[in-house]
């Protein structure tokens, strides 16, 4: 399993792909789904979590101790879902994300 963390640009116009490709300097090729957006806000990070079947998770442990929260689904929402979370405790913007290598699939 690969995976590729990259930071973000604190920007709320940013439209975060939730699928990329990517060659390397060696050539090979691999693409890329996102799994994870990681905010910071409120002198904190916290997390939403991206499962295979895109439902989504938010964890906050100062909120919401060792639960996540479920919600709802990816492909129910807008892209600008991601940049941001507003919470009661403040809000959070986005300031990176984790993409995990899609293995190929054999016949």
């Amino acid at each position: 399993m690969c995976y590729l963390y990259t930071n973000c640009v604190k920007d709320s116009e940013i439209l975060v792909d939730t699928k990329i490709s990517l060659t390397t300097m060696l050539g090979d090729q691999g693409k890329y789904v996102l799994r994870a957006a990681i905010y910071w806000g409120s002198d904190h990070y916290t997390v939403r979590i991206i499962e295979d079947n895109g439902n989504l998770w938010y964890h906050d442990a100062i909120e919401t101790g060792p639960h996540a929260i479920g919600e709802g689904n990816l492909q129910d929402t807008d892209r600008k879902f991601l940049n941001s979370i507003e919470r009661p405790n403040g809000s959070k913007m986005i300031v990176g994300v984790i993409y995990c290598r899609q293995e190929e699939q054999v016949n």
